[in-house]
């Protein structure tokens, strides 16, 4: 694992926030009193010589396989305590699974998000959203059985058990099951937050926000740990309606970013990042250095934002600010992935690619996994970027403030 050096702006806020750290956990201590965190999250952060900033962050969280056994006994920790002081009593858990169990990997998520809430002291069961209970492995061969649910009266029971409140580690793409509506248990996170309902854009417009408040607090540029982004909506890039929104777009923030490297003396060549506004696995991803791009996108682009997971049609497009990674395990282009539960981020893993560059989209085919090692030289920026994942969450928080204590 190695990185290349930050310049100096973002090397002296590293060591700012590592001066500041007293200053730092008695504000956040104050800004989560205020409201109710989401139950988990990931948060993928890309650092580059100049900024560190989230790009992407998970309320349906898939990689707890991938952390080590001290981010999971932080993580048991954390839950237990969330669960006291948010749903009282909530000692029975149901969690509620993907459909895509034939991924051993996912699996294996579910098997270790198990182990952790029933170190929380949590009794724990599995169910599916069909209607036929499954049997599926992970990659050690070890079977999990996910149970199918029903509704009685206004609660959700699975297989005879009768939970205390609903954990959903499915993403709802396909649709809220009606199922689902108007039942009396907790449902973390809320139904809400499902890629049916929730956008991206309606997310990082509350990040820039906290990002904001919390550099003006400490005295730096915001821009070190944010990302421009735009949006444009009522898109259909298969049949090019809407190109010209896109374009403007994408020309508008890249305006903004070649006046930010001038700003700094950077010659680098600014990207942006177009997406799905709402979604995740890492599909529909475009990478332009041009607007006029945008009229010449290949049959296989258009494609890839055309439609996402569950065959979700896509018409809202993100445009968002590229950042080239610094980052890199054994040569190759890494990205920092950090879950947090409650309150606290508990760990973080490198996701890296073999097949990508700098510049790309990592979460995608080639993909691999690291542990981050421990290093007295890597603390200071672990630490800059745990304050950055922080505050992702805290705005994850803001995003769903009225339906997260429900």
């Amino acid at each position: 694992m190695s990185a290349a050096k930050p310049d100096a702006r973002l090397a002296e806020l590293i060591d700012l926030l590592a001066g500041s750290r007293q200053h730092i956990d008695e504000w956040f201590a104050a800004e989560f009193a205020k409201q109710h965190p989401p139950f988990y999250a990931s948060v993928d952060i890309r650092v580059s010589s100049h900024k560190m900033a989230p790009v992407d962050v998970n309320l349906f969280p898939g990689g707890f396989n991938n952390l080590d056994a001290a981010a999971i006994e932080r993580a048991a920790g954390a839950a237990g305590g969330m669960l006291e002081r948010a749903w009282p009593g909530s000692k029975r858990l149901l969690v509620l699974a993907e459909a895509h169990t034939r991924n051993p990997h996912y699996v294996d998520n579910l098997a270790v998000l198990g182990r952790m809430l029933e170190m929380a002291g949590v009794e724990v069961r599995f169910a599916c959203l069909g209607a036929e209970p499954l049997e599926v492995s992970g990659s050690d061969g070890k079977s999990l059985h996910l149970a199918s649910i029903c509704r009685r009266g206004r609660r959700i029971e699975a297989a005879g058990f009768d939970p205390d409140a609903l954990l959903l580690n499915n993403d709802l793409a396909a649709g809220t099951p009606k199922m689902l509506l108007d039942i009396e248990q907790p449902k973390l996170p809320p139904l809400a937050a499902g890629w049916s309902q929730r956008r991206k854009s309606a997310y990082f417009f509350q990040y820039e926000r906290v990002a904001t408040r919390f550099a003006h607090e400490f005295g730096f540029d915001p821009w070190l740990i944010d990302a421009f982004f735009n949006v444009c909506t009522r898109v259909d890039v298969a049949r090019k309606v809407g190109m010209d929104c896109l374009a403007a777009a994408v020309a508008e923030t890249l305006d903004d970013i070649r006046s930010n490297f001038a700003g700094i003396g950077s010659e680098e060549r600014p990207f942006v990042v177009i997406k799905a506004d709402a979604g995740t696995y890492g599909m529909g991803v475009v990478m332009l250095d041009e607007a006029d791009q945008v009229h010449s996108l290949n049959r296989r682009q258009r494609s890839s934002l055309a439609s996402g997971k569950d065959g979700l049609t896509i018409s809202d497009i993100l445009i968002q600010e590229g950042i080239p990674t610094i980052e890199l395990v054994d040569g190759f282009a890494a990205e920092e992935a950090h879950y947090c539960v409650g309150d606290k981020v508990i760990g973080s893993f490198w996701r890296f690619n073999q097949r990508k560059s700098d510049r790309e989209n990592l979460n995608s085919q080639g993909m691999g996994f690291a542990c981050r090692p421990e290093s007295e030289a890597a603390n200071a920026r672990r630490q800059a970027s745990e304050t950055v994942a922080a505050l992702a969450l805290l705005a994850a928080g803001r995003e769903f403030a009225g339906d997260l204590a429900a």
